[in-house]
């Protein structure tokens, strides 16, 4: 016989799980405090009036979008996590966990390593297992910034993967932007800094973020920029970024009077890179990726199921369009 406890499990659950209301309004409409809410719906879990089951995404599925990727960007490869994640979070740790994976095999048998930073690739080296040594260097792609969040200090990131491999780093003790073109050149030809600048030709790994907006390189990097420069990027419509070189979401570069002052790997040594890794995700980034893959700046592509569909839409209507 059912009691009015069952009808009212139920209809808590409903409202929680079916019309995703909060456990406070859903107490409010129903006259009863959060914490009875919360017992409640914990009760109906625990009769089975509120089941939940996980059907992950069919692997096939992923498959075909990183096929279609290999096939329409020219791609050596890629992979494709599952589903779709609102909290960026999350997806940076999913993202971080599935590079962590792959890298051994990504790595295996290359000698010169470039590394660049973010979130993401934070993520990837809380997770990296590498058994054995390999006889490697790590370099950061461009130069750093003082007083930074962790995900941008790229000497400590460079440092952290070279100790994972048992190889070697070199870091760059130099601004990610100098003063001048003439302040530059002077930077990058002294002996502390050159060798690890002449490595950024003769890399066989670059593993590299993709930036979406200027907003998320940190405070430190907004402060070094002129408004001008600001006022540059936002006329330039850039859709993205990969190691500060910031490009358009038809790949082209963007001219910016920066870029002669940036202490970064160029857009043109990346291209010329044997294998490029590009760890990115996100619906927020998908012109960002998908300027990259039009310009060639990536090789190996690890992404989620849902940036990549948007990804692959958007090229559609750029194509449909021309």
């Amino acid at each position: 016989m059912t009691t009015v406890n069952d009808n009212l499990l139920y209809l808590v659950a409903k409202l929680y799980y079916e019309q995703e209301l909060t456990q406070q309004e859903i107490g409010e409409q129903l006259g009863l405090s959060r914490f009875k809410i919360q017992r409640l719906l914990t009760k109906a879990r625990e009769q089975g009036v509120v089941r939940i089951e996980l059907v992950p995404p069919t692997d096939q599925t992923c498959k075909d979008l990183e096929s279609e990727l290999q096939r329409t960007f020219g791609l050596q490869g890629a992979v494709v996590v599952p589903g779709e994640y609102r909290s960026e979070q999350v997806l940076r740790k999913i993202l971080g966990l599935t590079a962590a994976e792959l890298l051994p095999d990504l790595i295996a048998g290359r000698r010169k390593i470039g590394l660049g930073c973010g979130r993401t690739i934070l993520e990837m080296l809380d997770h990296i297992e590498l058994g054995g040594r390999q006889a490697a260097t790590v370099v950061p792609l461009f130069g750093g910034m003082e007083n930074i969040e962790p995900e941008f200090q790229v000497n400590a990131l460079a440092q952290r993967l070279a100790a994972a491999l048992g190889g070697e780093y070199r870091a760059i003790y130099a601004p990610v932007i100098a003063g001048s073109a003439e302040a530059r050149a002077t930077i990058t030809s002294d002996p502390m800094i050159k060798p690890v600048v002449d490595m950024w030709e003769s890399l066989d790994l670059a593993i590299v973020g993709i930036g979406y907006s200027i907003a998320t390189y940190g405070s430190a990097f907004i402060r070094a920029i002129s408004e001008k420069d600001m006022d540059d990027i936002k006329n330039a419509a850039a859709a993205g970024d990969v190691c500060r070189q910031m490009f358009s979401i038809t790949g082209e570069p963007c001219q910016l009077d920066l870029n002669a002052r940036l202490i970064a790997m160029s857009l043109e040594q990346l291209k010329r890179v044997p294998m490029v890794v590009a760890i990115a995700g996100g619906k927020v980034k998908a012109k960002a990726i998908l300027g990259a893959l039009r310009g060639g700046y990536t090789k190996f592509l690890i992404s989620d199921e849902a940036t990549v569909r948007y990804v692959l839409e958007l090229h559609g209507e750029g194509a449909s369009r021309a």
